[in-house]
């Protein structure tokens, strides 16, 4: 199966569980947020020497950014927590039905999930679950020293940024870069507080060498 079958499975799945919503275009905008932070990780897995890059996407939900950073990369090895069981069931099934072999959904928080893994990840993606400062605190618990953190953000990043100075010192998190995009859609999906400008804060975990 090509990448852009997978695509067009995963987004005729989504339209089958919600036939409502315009899926052809919320699923434009959530694509293109999901591989925002691929040169990031490309960059990462590269450093890290390894055959395979270990990420977790807390708060999952229908599948992004997982489903297409395993599409777009095969050596990216998706772990997918979310604590809602119809979540994390309906991923299983998409999972199922485009045959991914590296993606594995998870029914537990972010909080208990850190409490049970033996080896920490490579990098935390954290997508539409709350601000910085939130998010933050949700992911630096799985994440290995020297790993990233990546937080996707909106217009009032700078803002977030100084809000969650003192939780990122207390963490051990740095700001490593920040990545500014703008979503290529003309169309506000029927959200008036839909912004085009977006921005990815990524975060490294301090080693011991750096404390």
């Amino acid at each position: 199966m090509t990448k852009q079958e997978k695509y067009k499975l995963f987004f005729d799945v989504l339209a089958q569980d919600k036939p409502a919503l315009n899926y052809t275009q919320v699923s434009k905008k959530h694509f293109k947020d999901s591989i925002a932070p691929i040169k990031i990780l490309d960059k990462l897995h590269l450093l890290s020497k390894s055959e395979r890059l270990n990420l977790v996407d807390v708060g999952a939900g229908v599948g992004f950014p997982t489903i297409p950073l395993a599409i777009e990369r095969q050596n990216f090895y998706m772990t997918a927590c979310d604590s809602s069981k119809k979540s994390i069931d309906n991923l299983k099934k998409t999972v199922e039905i485009l045959n991914l072999q590296n993606v594995t959904p998870i029914n537990l928080s972010a909080q208990n999930l850190a409490k049970q893994i033996t080896k920490k990840f490579d990098a935390s993606l954290c997508r539409a679950v709350g601000d910085i400062k939130t998010v933050l605190s949700l992911q630096a618990p799985l994440v290995r020293e020297g790993g990233l953190v990546i937080c996707f953000a909106g217009l009032n990043y700078k803002q977030e940024i100084r809000n969650a100075k003192h939780t990122a010192t207390h963490l051990e998190l740095s700001v490593k870069q920040i990545y500014e995009y703008e979503l290529d859609i003309e169309e506000n999906l029927n959200n008036p507080n839909f912004a085009k400008k977006r921005a990815i804060i990524v975060y490294q975990k301090q080693t011991k060498n750096q404390i």
